[in-house]
């Protein structure tokens, strides 16, 4: 949804990007209940976000790609394009 409401393919990108980073490391946080410190898994959990906000901005990009399809698309009644 970031990508179809998105006004530019850049904006998609980054603001999905964002949010899958924030996401992934704080669920990863708040689910954390291991014997070592927070402190020594958060590199580990920022990689991972990093995962998170890489898969995020692709699919934000593909929301926007959909969008720009659909925005194309003949409107039915209106003049076809052969």
């Amino acid at each position: 949804m970031v990508g179809v409401l998105a006004r530019s393919r850049r904006a998609a990108a980054v603001d999905a990007g964002l949010y899958g980073f924030t996401l992934a490391l704080v669920f990863m946080v708040a689910g954390y209940d291991g014997a070592e410190p927070l402190s020594g898994r958060l590199p580990f959990f920022a990689l991972l976000g990093l995962f998170g906000a890489a898969c995020a901005a692709a699919l934000a990009l593909v929301g926007a790609l959909v969008r720009r399809r659909l925005s194309r698309e003949p409107r039915e009644g209106g003049p076809s394009q052969a």
